[in-house]
């Protein structure tokens, strides 16, 4: 009966996918690769802490300098990690990619 379980409890270890490769997304290279990225874009922010995350997609929460809160998501492509839409703290979308 051990046996049973065990090997039920094993099956559906194995189906269990965290990511599209079947691999958990390493969250902090994403936020390291999307942080390098804003720098070169808009350096005059920085993240503040990560949501959903892929690794192909993930949202990302920033605060400027002068205070503002955004919440990002940010994509990534061939030319690798770029902004697709911000939404301010108020609620009001900024035009995509820009900030």
């Amino acid at each position: 009966m051990r046996s049973f379980f065990f090997a039920l409890i094993l099956a559906a270890c194995a189906t269990t996918s965290s990511g599209p490769a079947g691999h958990p997304t390493n969250v902090a290279h994403v936020r390291l690769a999307i942080s390098a990225a804003m720098h070169t874009q808009a350096p005059e922010r920085e993240i503040t802490a990560m949501g959903k995350t892929t690794d192909d997609r993930a949202i990302v929460y920033t605060k400027s300098n002068t205070g503002a809160r955004q919440e990002e998501t940010w994509v990534h492509d061939a030319n690798g990690w770029r902004l697709d839409h911000a939404v301010a703290a108020d609620g009001a979308a900024t035009a995509e990619g820009q900030l």
